[in-house]
């Protein structure tokens, strides 16, 4: 015996399916990030919607499209910046976009040069004038390159 349902299946669809437009949202958004002279600096971004949106990165109001030795995509969307340099240093931004919206985040870049370098390797114990120090010139960077001592 064959059972029919007491009422037709429900015809609303929901917002996450393909095909139904969905606006453009940051999953990650570019944030201030801080490398020391010579690293490598990456610059986080991820959006979604639907359609799916292309990510294009910005250094100031110039397009960066040259994938090449200097800058490359990771993951589709992350902005890798190698071997950085102090004239790196700068606004950069991030625009998310789709045929129906555009979506655009700002990041920071600074580099640190050599002065800053040597802490990279110190452990530095909890109040001492280097530590005080090293405070004073990272504390407003956007993370911290040292390690407290034990």
């Amino acid at each position: 015996m064959m059972s029919i349902p007491s009422s037709p299946p429900s015809s609303s669809v929901s917002a996450s399916e393909p095909g139904l437009s969905r606006n453009l949202q940051f999953l990650q958004r570019p944030s201030r990030v801080t490398a020391l002279l010579g690293t490598d600096a990456v610059l986080e971004c991820s959006a979604s919607g639907y359609p799916t949106p292309n990510i294009q990165w910005r250094r100031g109001e110039e397009i960066i499209q040259s994938w090449n030795k200097k800058y490359s995509l990771l993951a589709g969307s992350n902005l890798i910046i190698r071997t950085v340099t102090d004239d790196d240093s700068g606004s950069y931004s991030c625009t998310a976009s789709n045929k129906n919206q555009n979506i655009t985040a700002q990041a920071e870049l600074s580099v640190l040069g050599e002065e800053t370098q040597v802490l990279s390797g110190l452990k530095l114990t909890a109040g001492s004038v280097l530590e005080q120090w090293a405070i004073s010139k990272l504390c407003c960077a956007g993370s911290h390159i040292y390690q407290r001592g034990s």
